[in-house]
């Protein structure tokens, strides 16, 4: 399991910030996010989920319920994240807070990737 410290991306005020806490739930790894995912901030959510799938975890759940802002670039992150989770064989699910849930409902991207509002419900291997 890797560590993500605070990120500051170039140019950034000290509030512009994307923190990760990589942790073990049960058969799992959670990465939880908090801050902002935007053009500058998105390849590091692609990085930390990303070091996480390598099938040491049947299921990866990127926790989004912490992030305030959600933008376009947060959405082309997921896209090569959920290819890389079906060639490793693993599941990636993902949590959502109302304003990253609301985009990915708009975009339909919700069909591609699971998204859930817990973690018990996120990390629960189907029956």
């Amino acid at each position: 399991m890797s560590e993500h410290p605070m990120v500051r991306p170039v140019g950034s005020t000290a509030d512009e910030v994307i923190e990760f806490r990589t942790r073990e739930e049960r058969d799992a790894v959670v990465v939880e996010v908090l801050g902002e995912v935007d053009l500058l901030t998105a390849p590091h959510l692609t990085a930390a989920v990303a070091d996480e799938l390598d099938g040491r975890a049947p299921v990866v759940v990127a926790d989004l319920s912490r992030v305030d802002f959600f933008g376009a670039a947060g959405l082309e992150a997921l896209s090569p994240l959920r290819a890389r989770a079906e060639r490793a064989g693993v599941a990636l699910r993902l949590l959502a807070s109302p304003a990253v849930r609301r985009l990915l409902v708009l975009t339909h991207t919700e069909q591609e990737l699971p998204v859930h509002d817990d973690l018990a419900t996120a990390i629960a291997r189907p029956g």
